[in-house]
């Protein structure tokens, strides 16, 4: 009989709570800031990181998860039974935690030999709840009884329609990053510009520029509904960082009457893409077209 455990890393932004409710395995990076370091999620919340975001000179730093973090939750599956592990990580292309986790099954399966755990270590190609959202209804299907090669499949289908789009509410953290020039972010603030990022495929490119919030979520609305594959029938994800509540509740209001989704989900924005982009990323997250990544 097949035990699976689900497992993710914590740049899926999934919270703690939630994780928990799922039997969801959540892993945490690092993040350092003046001279100390914390778990993500364990030791600083998402509310904590846009204090320190907003405060700081200098951006806090993080860390991938190492090949020793991954082996010891394989060794704790193991120890409780677990007969299969599905683990699907932060875009390989931005970050070495997928070789780590594929490192960790090695040193694993040294120790114990092959076969006593059957591992599926999926690259997501992409950040937050792009693939926070489909792990979190995969660890549904499980507590269903949903079989290991079924949760797979539906974990690969889903995120190789996973498109998402989101805009930047200030150029100030990009320019820290070193993104883009402090001339840029100085003119690019007095025109009230806010970047549209495009976001999938293992890529996350600029697409256009706007002026003023109405317009940049005007622009992400106009962006989904020419882009998505049978909206009406699926889920939207809002990916919401350190915003005000009227923005969020046009937002809101703007997808419910202008893209009519079967449902939405709401969730917040943590370190991974805030420590790039600034706390103030709004995004929407929809299947699309299939990029067919798995083949």
């Amino acid at each position: 009989m097949e035990k699976i455990k689900i497992m993710v890393d914590t740049p899926s932004d999934i919270e703690l709570e939630e994780a928990q409710r799922l039997n969801i395995e959540l892993i945490p990076v690092t993040i350092s800031y003046q001279g100390k370091s914390y778990r993500e999620t364990y030791d600083i919340s998402k509310e904590d990181f846009f204090s320190v975001l907003n405060e700081c000179e200098e951006l806090p730093t993080t860390a991938q998860i190492t090949p020793p973090q991954f082996l010891a939750v394989y060794e704790k599956a193991w120890e409780e039974g677990y007969t299969h592990i599905i683990l699907t990580t932060i875009n390989a292309a931005g970050s070495g935690t997928f070789n780590s986790a594929h490192l960790a099954v090695s040193l694993f399966e040294e120790a114990h030999g092959k076969d006593k755990i059957i591992f599926e270590i999926i690259d997501s190609h992409t950040y937050t709840f792009c693939y926070g959202r489909p792990v979190m209804l995969a660890a549904e299907m499980a507590q269903q009884g949903k079989s290991f090669s079924e949760i797979v499949a539906f974990l690969k289908d889903r995120l190789t329609h996973s498109h998402c789009y989101a805009y930047i509410s200030t150029l100030k953290f990009a320019r820290k990053s070193g993104r883009i020039s402090v001339t840029a972010a100085i003119v690019g603030e007095a025109l009230g510009l806010k970047p549209i990022m495009a976001a999938g495929n293992g890529s996350v490119d600029v697409y256009n520029k706007c002026r003023g919030e109405k317009s940049a979520i005007a622009k992400l609305i106009e962006n989904v509904k020419a882009e998505a594959v049978d909206l009406e029938n699926q889920e939207i994800v809002l990916l919401l960082g350190d915003v005000p509540e009227n923005v969020i509740e046009r937002l809101r209001r703007e997808v419910t009457e202008k893209l009519n989704p079967a449902a939405v989900f709401e969730g917040r924005l943590g370190c991974a893409i805030c420590n790039n982009a600034g706390p103030q990323t709004v995004g929407i997250v929809f299947s699309g077209k299939d990029y067919k990544l798995y083949e």
